[in-house]
């Protein structure tokens, strides 16, 4: 099963607790959609099928110190 998209509005115990903070709820609102979208999770399972590789060097031998 596939996470929800949007993961403000599928967590009710984070909508509840937030209810009484006045005003919190549209920030959050707003990157609970940005992060359940699908851009967004198809960057997390690219990144965890791909390793991270460490590229120090480029082919002149200038230091680079690149997480790719």
């Amino acid at each position: 099963m596939s996470p929800p998209g949007d993961l403000y509005s599928s967590d009710r115990m984070l909508r509840h607790w937030l209810a009484g903070m006045g005003g919190a709820e549209a920030p959050v609102a707003a990157y609970g959609a940005a992060l359940g979208s699908e851009a967004l999770r198809e960057a997390g399972r690219l990144a965890n099928r791909n390793l991270p590789e460490l590229v120090q060097f480029d082919r002149a031998g200038r230091r680079l110190d690149e997480v790719r």
